[in-house]
């Protein structure tokens, strides 16, 4: 006697998107409405490149004081860099969304919230 068996399936997980690559976005200060146009290029190996693009569309022929190089780290879905501006330092930390096309979080800069980011791929 031949019988049937079934065995449950459990779904296959979504594949994971790279964190690395380059996205556009903005930042935001507390208690503004003007969002300020930036850009991230998350190289492999940890580097990046910050872009303050104002309103540039294109990384190409910014003045090289509107690029900041820092490191970054991705742990539990959370980006966090650190960028050096003058005197300051500004933390940074986006969680990616669950479709891993959106960064969202906030920034200090010495320790005191500053405003909110956003990145889209």
């Amino acid at each position: 006697i031949l019988g049937s068996c079934t065995k449950e399936k459990e779904p296959a997980p979504a594949p994971t998107i790279p964190i690395e690559g380059y996205w556009s976005g903005f930042y935001k200060i507390n208690g503004h409405t003007t969002n300020h146009n930036t850009a991230i290029l998350l190289r492999p190996g940890g580097t990046m490149r910050f872009y303050e693009l104002g309103v540039r569309t294109d990384t190409m022929f910014l003045p090289s004081d509107l690029k900041l190089d820092a490191q970054w780290t991705f742990s539990n879905n959370v980006l966090k860099f650190v960028l050096s501006i003058g005197t300051q330092q500004a933390e940074i930390s986006l969680a990616r969304s669950d479709d891993q096309k959106k960064l969202n979080g906030s920034y200090s800069v010495d320790g005191a919230t500053a405003g909110i980011m956003e990145y889209g791929k």
